[in-house]
């Protein structure tokens, strides 16, 4: 919606001859097929659907001024939209005729590709920033505003989709200006420079020795929700060696999880389970130190990068190769490790995430001050 209200505000002339708004997958769905349509995840982060009647909203719509002729038909992300056409087929090498599905968005993708699907099962998609993606059984959206709620790929679901900024960042970014040696080494080892700052966090104990790290290099979404906030690693002294910050920014990012899922709780969900998808979900430690911080267990498939698999099921439900999702789920999705929490560690976590929690509430005073230098 303001993209849009962007283009007819500022270049009416081209807002006037718009034919049909279509998004990234789906201009290369009608390129393929001829047919124009957009599924229900993706209809539902334009602010301009109804989440609750499934349809455009002819309110929100009409008070802006978007015509919603210009919107295209909204189809579950499962169903078959056309078959790819004789053009498209010279064109690409494709065989004429094969099924083309409508798809989704890429976090409800990758929350299907995590097998989670239904309210009470998590998954926390993992990489540059995090997402926790959270099925509900009803459209509730969050009555403060501060969570994304919006269509699941699957019929009747929805999810909250909350964001945690610079997760995965947080240690490329330590990576870039302080890992230079861990980067030559690993060269010379044939591995990632990420393996090494693995081995170098576990032999860190839990706290990193008085040493925190709060993970906000572009502002705070979740579960702060402060723009004004930076990131900060606190407590260092000149006893703290490259191992510790290394560990900081591994139980940093965990600790975020806490609140988050407190956060979860009070928009009324009750989780039961936990996947964890995406680039962070390599590393045995960072898993291990997350269970240790959350006290929860933590399940991580085969196929980390579940978006991909999420829209392979999607293509098997709608050719019916299965019948239904559960079942494709049984059969497509493999958990490969499962990381339990240690008690005695969990407890030690407890206490040191209360100081953590404390600090932040000094600190955070500072960020405003910072903002106007």
């Amino acid at each position: 919606a303001p993209k849009l209200l962007w283009i007819k505000e500022n270049l009416p002339n081209v807002f006037k001859k718009i034919e049909t708004i279509l998004f990234t997958k789906d201009y290369i769905a009608f390129k393929l097929c001829g047919e124009i349509a957009t599924d229900y995840t993706m209809a539902s982060r334009t602010m301009l659907f109804d989440i609750h009647k499934l349809k455009w909203s002819d309110y929100i719509c009409e008070t802006l001024g978007i015509p919603t002729s210009i919107l295209p038909p909204v189809k579950g992300s499962w169903e078959v939209i056309g078959e790819v056409t004789g053009d498209a087929s010279r064109l690409t090498g494709l065989p004429k005729g094969i099924p083309i599905i409508t798809g989704g968005g890429d976090r409800p993708c990758e929350a299907l590709g995590a097998g989670v699907i239904e309210e009470g099962e998590v998954n926390i998609g993992t990489g540059t920033g995090t997402v926790f993606e959270v099925p509900i059984s009803e459209p509730r959206p969050d009555p403060h505003g501060l969570i994304d709620c919006c269509c699941h790929v699957v019929p009747n679901t929805w999810e909250y989709e909350i964001i945690i900024n610079a997760t995965g960042e947080s240690l490329r970014w330590f990576r870039d200006n302080f890992g230079h040696e861990e980067v030559y080494r690993s060269k010379e080892e044939g591995v990632s420079p990420y393996e090494l700052f693995n081995r170098m966090a576990s032999k860190v104990p839990p706290g990193a020795n008085g040493l925190f790290y709060y993970p906000y290099l572009w502002g705070a979404r979740a579960p702060k929700f402060d723009p004004l906030a930076k990131a900060v690693f606190i407590g260092f002294t000149h006893a703290h060696k490259k191992p510790e910050f290394i560990r900081a920014i591994f139980e940093g990012v965990a600790f975020q999880y806490v609140e988050t899922l407190q956060l979860i709780k009070r928009l009324g969900v009750h989780v039961k389970r936990i996947i964890m998808t995406g680039g962070e979900a390599r590393s045995d430690v960072w898993n291990q130190i997350k269970a240790d911080i959350i006290g929860m267990k933590i399940e991580v498939p085969k196929i980390l990068y579940a978006a991909a698999l999420g829209a392979c099921i999607l293509a098997c439900i709608g050719i019916r190769a299965y019948k239904d999702f559960r079942l494709a789920i049984r059969n497509m999705v493999r958990i490969a490790k499962i990381y339990e929490p240690r008690p005695e560690v969990h407890t030690r976590y407890a206490k040191i995430y209360e100081i953590y929690q404390r600090v932040y509430t000094y600190i955070s005073k500072c960020f405003k001050m910072l903002s106007e230098i």
